[in-house]
């Protein structure tokens, strides 16, 4: 297990990209995978209002102008983040918030769209420096959980049509097990992902609970105070040394969080650099030495139709959507053929 205080410091400030390559190789020998972000907050971002077509939310309007271009944003971390072990580059996180933002959803089917395209040229042309050698890196999206009935109907959405246009990963963000008894709290959701029986993976993007709402510590361990709650308790984390053998829908977990200046009821860790450990963030790490192993079941789902309507609201036309930019990353510009030969082990 590796954590954050273990990034070496020239990460910080490398210039070349050479730190950062040595850092996930080393990443990789220990087995860790790691899951990139395909958009910002300040720039790369998709914003949720101020535009009036699907085409100005892609571009990131904002001002009176297109400033956000997420992406421009994906096709830089494509050009840098083709390890090994990049698991994803994530187009999203917990975008749909209110009704008006379900209308977007065809946004972020254009984005897988485009980005497996830059990252299908780069494959294929005879002008790519990487042509036969680019990774064609899963995309995945990290949704809210807004219960099984629209978890559903989201993940249909972002998975239909064909591969070339649908999300490969669909994560959901559920904080649900609370009780350090609770057996049951996936059950629902499992049956969900089961029943849609669609192509590519499923994971928990965050999983966990909110200290706050944890009733009581375990035995011979404290609770303390995180900002203005208190009685924040430690997590039992009961639910990962089984939980692919219980889960058998689900492809895997990222538990939330070992640091989040913003949500500090859920940090495993007193600082950014993941030490001094909480006794929630013990408990997380020893759950993992336990975790049993099993198969997951051989599924043949298939893409479905794309609704017209996504939670009750017309989805605007994603054939109205175009990709921007493209003259700034012609083929003759995709990730050098030496580069990637440096990362195949």
């Amino acid at each position: 297990m590796i954590r954050l205080y273990e990034v070496p410091p020239c990460i910080w400030n490398d210039m070349d990209g050479s730190c950062f390559t040595e850092f996930m190789m080393e990443a990789l020998k220990l087995g860790i995978y790691v899951l990139f972000p395909g958009t910002g907050s300040t720039s790369g971002f998709i914003p949720r209002d101020g535009w009036k077509d699907a085409q100005q939310c892609y571009c990131g309007w904002a001002g009176g102008s297109c400033q956000g271009k997420p992406l421009n944003m994906g096709r830089g971390i494509v050009q840098r983040t083709h390890y090994n072990n990049t698991l994803a580059i994530v187009i999203g996180n917990e975008f749909f918030m209110g009704a008006h933002t379900f209308t977007a959803a065809s946004v972020f089917k254009a984005y897988a769209r485009d980005i497996k395209a830059y990252m299908k040229m780069c494959n294929e042309d005879h002008n790519s420096p990487s042509r036969r050698h680019m990774r064609q890196i899963p995309i995945m999206y990290a949704a809210r959980d807004f219960g099984d009935v629209i978890n559903k109907e989201v993940m249909s959405y972002l998975k239909c049509g064909s591969a070339s246009i649908s999300i490969d990963i669909y994560g959901l963000n559920v904080e649900r097990w609370c009780s350090p008894t609770e057996e049951h709290a996936y059950d629902g959701v499992h049956k969900m992902v089961e029943d849609a029986d669609l192509p590519g993976a499923f994971m928990f993007s965050e999983m966990g609970c909110p200290q706050n709402l944890v009733s009581d510590p375990p035995e011979g361990q404290t609770c303390r105070t995180a900002g203005t709650l208190e009685h924040c308790c430690p997590r039992n984390w009961n639910q990962v040394p089984d939980f692919f053998t219980k889960f058998t829908m689900f492809s895997g977990f990222s538990a939330y969080a070992l640091w989040n200046n913003g949500a500090l009821n859920f940090n495993m860790a007193d600082t950014k650099f993941g030490e001094p450990l909480y006794y929630d963030g013990l408990n997380f790490f020893n759950q993992t030495m336990k975790v049993t192993r099993a198969d997951r079941p051989i599924t043949s789902g298939s893409y479905p139709f794309c609704a017209a309507q996504l939670n009750k609201q017309d989805v605007l036309p994603l054939d109205s959507i175009q990709a921007y930019d493209e003259d700034k990353y012609p083929a003759n510009e995709c990730t050098s053929h030496k580069h990637v030969l440096q990362l195949v082990v």
